[in-house]
């Protein structure tokens, strides 16, 4: 099944979604997440990832803009990033409001935070203990657009 997962910046900080549940044993999401999921049939890797993004955060989608729209990494067979900046990650945090529970097995985070775009692809928060070690990959390939040296 084809992943899709929206990596938000602002050129110094990254959007990271944290808890809600999600899977079939509707478990609750440890670690740190990006935004994104499944590819639908008939849908681009950019639609998914925008899709999520608004259902999992509730956060205006129009305020993204699109920098690279295929990112892949070798150790994350299957799954496409997506890089967007916004104008600042800090007013998005600060904007959010849980959306409310539609689908139990999938549900929107608990909160989101901002997270400093150089600390993002080495962080104990995305690893294979939380089953999100492929995060660290896709922020790993897209550091040149979200910490520019």
């Amino acid at each position: 099944m084809a992943k899709a997962y929206i990596i938000v910046h602002d050129g110094a900080d990254v959007l990271i979604g944290v808890g809600g549940r999600s899977g079939k044993k509707r478990n609750i999401r440890g670690g740190y997440h990006l935004p994104g999921g499944t590819i639908n049939y008939g849908e681009t890797p950019e639609a998914a990832a925008i899709r999520e993004f608004s259902e999992e955060t509730g956060l205006d989608a129009q305020q993204l803009v699109i920098e690279r729209n295929n990112i892949t990494a070798n150790d994350a067979p299957g799954v496409t990033f997506i890089v967007a900046r916004v104008q600042s990650v800090d007013d998005l945090v600060a904007s959010f409001i849980r959306p409310a529970v539609n689908n139990a097995y999938d549900e929107p985070f608990e909160g989101v935070i901002s997270l400093r775009s150089e600390d993002s692809w080495d962080n104990d928060n995305f690893s294979a203990q939380y089953y999100t070690d492929w995060f660290l990959y896709g922020l790993y390939a897209a550091k040149d657009l979200i910490a520019p040296q």
